[in-house]
């Protein structure tokens, strides 16, 4: 079960034997050290997520997309067939391109333009409606043990919008964007699943990557989690307590947690491994289409 980072916090201060405020303060600021270095390790999948905007008519532009460290892959998705346009890393070569105006719904380059976190298309889109689909990596930030509980909110079956209310003001800000929100206390196949925030509409509305299968209103909780999957989610407490204890110079215990944190990397990185193997992932190199051999028109201007 996914672990708030506060819970965490509390298992740290146990195992090492201080409660004191201070002590709980090392034990989140070691767990964000011990988080940063093992997501650095490698290139793991379960940090990646993915963002889908709707075209827009003459619109080039999408985004941002918040909370991405780098943008992985973008496709389009026309009626029943997805397009993968291929990525132009150069601002200059992105110019160029653009330097002839062009629009068509079959994508051949895209563009993270940084200055603006946006994602760019080239041609531009002609119909509105259709999906882009943006892959990327999650930022690693320092995450925080403060947790949002104010007001009430309502989820509501099909729909990935989730409203504020309640006696006391909800307000949502753009700091909750890559947390987590969870209801409490609700008999529902829902209570205590965690909804991974992905948008914010205004204060009192937010956008959930998951979509809820059931109504519901109620207390909630906005936290951040541990970043690493099921099973794994001690991982940051073990390397927070061998460097805990090798400041405390109690060596024997140091390489207990060393021996326990450095296990639970290697059989994460396997199970990343176990989970892509059998993919096969082929890149075309892909260039400006010609409209005499498109099935959709490119038109210039």
């Amino acid at each position: 079960m996914p672990k708030p980072f506060v819970q965490a916090g509390s298992l740290f201060v146990t195992l090492s034997n201080d409660t004191s405020d201070a002590n709980r303060q090392l034990g989140y600021d070691l767990m964000n050290v011990g988080i940063r270095e093992i997501l650095s390790r490698s290139d793991f999948t379960f940090n990646r997520t993915s963002r889908t905007f709707t075209t827009g008519t003459q619109v080039q532009a999408y985004g941002p997309v918040f909370n991405a460290d780098k943008i992985d892959h973008v496709s389009v998705t026309v009626g029943s067939v997805t397009y993968t346009p291929q990525e132009k890393r150069s601002d200059r070569e992105w110019q160029q391109i653009n330097y002839v105006s062009s629009t068509s719904d079959v994508p051949s380059f895209w563009h993270n333009k940084l200055s603006t976190g946006k994602i760019e298309l080239w041609p531009i889109p002609v119909t509105n409606g259709n999906t882009i689909t943006v892959v990327h990596t999650k930022k690693i930030r320092d995450l925080s043990a403060t947790e949002y509980t104010t007001g009430t909110v309502t989820l509501t079956s099909g729909t990935n919008a989730i409203t504020g209310g309640g006696s006391a003001s909800t307000s949502f800000t753009n700091r909750h964007i890559g947390q987590y929100i969870t209801l409490e206390g609700k008999e529902s196949v829902i209570s205590d699943f965690w909804f991974e925030i992905t948008a914010r509409n205004s204060g009192t509305s937010i956008v959930v990557k998951q979509t809820p299968s059931d109504t519901l209103t109620g207390t909630f909780r906005v936290a951040e989690l541990v970043p690493f999957p099921d099973g794994y989610e001690n991982i940051p407490v073990w390397y927070a307590l061998d460097k805990f204890y090798q400041m405390r110079e109690r060596p024997i215990l140091a390489r207990e947690y060393e021996r326990m944190w450095r296990d639970g990397v290697s059989q994460l990185e396997k199970r990343d491994v176990a989970s892509v193997k059998g993919v096969l992932v082929k890149e075309h190199p892909v260039v400006p289409r010609d409209p005499n051999y498109d099935p959709r028109s490119i038109t210039l201007s």
